[in-house]
């Protein structure tokens, strides 16, 4: 027994010499369905002549049995066949392997580029190349021959113009640029489809996206499959529809969320907004109001920076592991503001890091609600507590010094007319309007703040009104001379008036002194008053103004002048500015001779004072 295991043991190697010596038999070729894209055969002695020997393949990539199970995935890899099959140590074409390639296949891309640029003879040669006997690649060219022409004008039987025009570049770097038109035409006429007019093709279906993808791509053909697109449209919708097979992107992992928001976006819109496009399918009628979103309050920068797959696909609802080709009914889209505009884990963020793989992909774009707190944010809050701190120090310092007064005489004078009155609250209403919705809309998420879309329609309306204000206050004041005469400071005394305003303020105001500049028609503001309100209303409000007016364009209009989170930056900065004066000035409005007596005087137009003051 031990005799007879030994002699088959020592003859088990000398059996295999042969076959580890060589791939197949020499002559011998093994033959492989080739998935529907035409039969795969192995050429062993090819294989073998070129020094290959078994354990090359055998058993790393392949397991030692004839049915080799390549998948159509495989063809996208370095594993199995295309380990050595890559376009480098050997040719990718289809027709290498493939010996009758009808539906699809993939090609070396650096030769069929190469074939692209190359021009046709003349016609005998183009039917040559067309009928195929010349191989798929080389058919390309004659197709390109006439299809890479931007002058190709073709109408049907009815007068409808088509579209035939296939941009070679755009083709020739696309995801399809390695693949020969064979693979996805179909003829049916054998080898006169193509050398004849109108070409004689398949168009029942039998060749569509899915030949090829409904494996590599498996994920996004279900979810479409499950999209809203299909369910409405009764089979006439497929992946053309938004997809140019001659020109889609060869990677769109290495374009950034911008170029991929525009591909994008633009096949979105082509339809919704074309009715006669929408009709070809569905009967449904097109909304073209509802396509405004008007609920966005600024449709057109949504439409130029994010995809509307953002919001129409269960991405929106956080399924991130879900494909944005389920594209979702209306009444599931997203219209929750807050989803984007609240913090750094906003959708929008999120969406950006995923795609371009890194946080600085939104740098320079300026995202109300979802920027992070930065200095100037942090410093505002501690500049508006110390500027209410002293509020409360000075207003407790005139309690405890505060002076009865007796023998004096209540007067009033008629200082402020109408339109001044009427210039000055419309301009206290929007600017209270435009502190609290801009607040909100900067920082997103605040207490009793409105919703985001209600706080950007308020927040224009507001300024648009401020705006129409300010232009109507600066014509008056010029034409009735209140601004030279009320607004400029004038005289060599400036500075000393400002000096002692300021030190009746900190200190006469406290011991009873009289105002060393009492209010009249021919004067209204002291010299401190002068100067703050020459500088924050008369040069700050223009600018604030406009870099209000420079936000509420598109982006693409302003980007030659600033970047949007420079001017966002500005305005914020002026808005802050703005809400410290408002609070000292509302402060201010306490010190005249009774807390409310200079609001009244706004009210009325009639200044109080006494005529006399004496001290007790």
């Amino acid at each position: 027994m031990r005799l007879t295991w030994a002699i088959v043991v020592t003859a088990l190697p000398i059996l295999f010499l042969p076959w580890t010596a060589h791939a197949v038999d020499q002559g011998k070729s093994l033959k492989y369905g080739g998935g529907g894209l035409g039969t795969v055969i192995f050429d062993g002695r090819m294989h073998a002549g070129k020094g290959y020997v078994c354990r090359t393949c055998h058993d790393d990539l392949f397991l030692t049995k004839k049915q080799a199970n390549v998948r159509m995935s495989d063809h996208f890899t370095d594993n199995l066949c295309f380990k050595c099959h890559n376009s480098n140590e050997a040719s990718k074409d289809c027709i290498t392997c493939h010996r009758n390639v009808k539906s699809s296949g993939m090609t070396y891309s650096g030769y069929m580029r190469s074939l692209m640029t190359q021009p046709t003879a003349d016609e005998e040669e183009r039917n040559s190349l067309l009928s195929g006997r010349n191989g798929v690649s080389e058919q390309t060219r004659a197709c390109l021959s006439c299809h890479g022409n931007p002058d190709l004008e073709a109408k049907t039987e009815r007068g409808k113009s088509l579209n035939l025009f296939v941009d070679r570049p755009a083709y020739g770097v696309g995801a399809h640029g390695a693949l020969p038109c064979a693979a996805c035409h179909f003829g049916l006429a054998g080898k006169e489809s193509f050398t004849t007019q109108p070409h004689a093709l398949a168009h029942d279906g039998r060749v569509d996206c899915k030949s090829c993808h409904s494996e590599r791509l498996a994920s996004e053909v279900l979810a479409f499959d499950r999209s809203v697109h299909i369910k409405k449209t009764e089979g006439r919708f497929t992946c053309v529809n938004c997809h140019n097979a001659h020109n889609q992107t060869q990677n769109r992992k290495e374009n950034t969320y911008k170029a991929a928001v525009a591909e994008y976006n633009r096949a979105c819109l082509d339809c919704h907004t074309n009715p006669e496009r929408f009709a070809r399918v569905t009967a449904a009628p097109l909304n073209l109001k509802g396509m405004e979103h008007s609920f966005t309050a600024k449709f057109q920068a949504h439409r130029e920076n994010i995809m509307c797959a953002d919001c129409h696909s269960p991405i929106a609802a956080g399924r991130m592991g879900e494909e944005p080709h389920k594209i979702l009914d209306k009444a599931e889209s997203l219209r929750d503001c807050s989803s984007c505009h609240n913090d750094r884990d906003s959708l929008i963020f999120t969406r950006v890091a995923l795609r371009d793989g890194n946080d600085e992909a939104l740098s320079g774009r300026y995202v109300p609600g979802s920027k992070p707190p930065g200095p100037f944010d942090r410093a505002a809050g501690p500049a508006l507590g110390g500027v209410l701190a002293a509020i409360g120090l000075h207003g407790a310092a005139r309690l405890l010094s505060k002076k009865k007064t007796s023998g004096s005489k209540e007067a009033r004078v008629y200082v402020y007319p109408l339109p001044t009155r009427l210039f000055h609250w419309i301009n206290a209403i929007c600017f209270i309007l435009l502190l609290w919705t801009g607040m909100s809309i900067h920082f997103g998420r605040l207490p009793f703040s409105p919703a985001l879309e209600t706080a950007t329609g308020i927040h224009s309306s507001a300024a648009y009104a401020l705006m129409a204000n300010f232009v109507a206050f600066l014509l008056h004041g010029i034409v009735s001379g209140n601004i030279r005469q009320q607004y400029l400071p004038k005289g060599p005394g400036i500075a000393a008036g400002i000096l002692l305003q300021a030190r009746y303020y900190l200190y006469g105001m406290f011991k009873g002194e009289a105002e060393p500049f009492p209010v009249s028609r021919e004067r209204r503001f002291n010299p401190l008053q002068q100067v703050t309100y020459l500088v924050v209303y008369l040069l700050g409000m223009p600018v604030l103004i406009l870099s209000g007016i420079l936000l509420l364009l598109p982006e693409n209009v302003t980007s030659g002048m600033a970047g949007r989170e420079t001017l966002a930056f500005a305005h914020y900065c002026l808005a802050v500015v703005y809400g410290l004066f408002l609070a000292a000035h509302v402060y201010l409005a306490t010190t005249g001779d009774g807390v409310f007596s200079l609001i009244k005087s706004m009210i009325n137009g009639y200044h109080a004072y006494r005529e006399t003051k004496k001290t007790v």
